[in-house]
Formats: structure tokens, C-alpha cells, sequence
């Protein structure tokens, strides 16, 4: 709607493992940061994007920045994550700017301000009739 952000490049994360194939293609420095570089191959033709390429944070287990790439080998879209915040499992991104490679905008910028992962959500707040209130 938009946005240089898709649903589909929030939701992946926890299938990544099912859905591609990965190959550790080498080591890389983002932001003074170690990195390794994984590039991602399509095991499944309904995933958003053919390939991925990664860099994670060797130490913090984070994605600092990632291609979105097409089937015809086409880049889509770019992630930099420019902050991260630790919390109670692991580290998140607090600011990243996502670009649409095929769009003219300079991308869009998100940051978290707060995030509070351990407040329980009722079950009724995932059905078709809360999503439309």
C-alpha cells in the first residue's frame, strides 16, 4: 500500500530454515561489526523472494543488512538495520531503512521507540472480527 516495506518482508524470519537453502559465501565488516554473508536459494516457488542475501552479526545473531532479490536475478528491495536494542532473548532492530530498488523513493525509515515482548496478548485479538475494529 505504498510502502517500500511488505508484509511478507516482516513475517519470513521463522521459516527462512524451511524455505531456503543457505551457503555461507564469506565474512564482511557493517557498521564495525563482524558479519557473515549467507546467500539464500528458493526451496519453495510461493516464498516472496528467489534469493536473499544476508549479513548477520557473528556475535549478536542479527541481521544487519540484506537483498531481496528476483528470480531473473533482479534486485527488489534493500534492508540496513542501523540500531538494535538488546531485550530479554536476544537483540532487535530498533531503526532500519527498507528501500524498494524499483521504486524512485528513498526508501522509508522505522525505529522502534519502545517494544515490550513479554505482555501477553489474548487470543481473540487474532480473529477476523478484531482485525476489523
Amino acid at each position: 500500500m505504498g510502502s517500500d516495506l511488505s508484509y511478507e518482508d516482516l513475517m519470513n524470519n521463522d521459516s527462512l530454515a524451511s524455505d531456503y537453502d543457505s551457503t555461507l559465501l564469506g565474512h564482511d565488516t557493517i557498521n564495525g561489526r563482524d558479519t557473515c554473508q549467507l546467500e539464500l536459494t528458493a526451496l519453495k516457488s510461493d516464498v516472496a523472494y528467489e534469493k536473499q542475501q544476508l549479513w548477520v552479526d557473528t556475535e549478536r545473531w542479527i541481521i544487519l543488512q540484506a537483498h531481496f532479490i528476483a528470480k531473473n536475478g533482479k534486485l527488489l528491495k534493500t534492508l540496513e538495520v542501523t540500531d538494535v536494542i538488546p531485550l530479554a532473548n536476544g537483540w532487535y532492530p530498533k531503526a532500519m531503512t527498507f528501500k524498494d530498488m524499483l521504486s524512485s523513493s528513498g526508501g522509508k525509515e522505522y525505529r522502534i521507540d519502545t517494544i515490550d515482548i513479554t505482555t501477553a496478548i489474548p487470543e481473540s485479538q487474532f480473529s477476523k472480527a478484531a482485525l476489523r475494529r
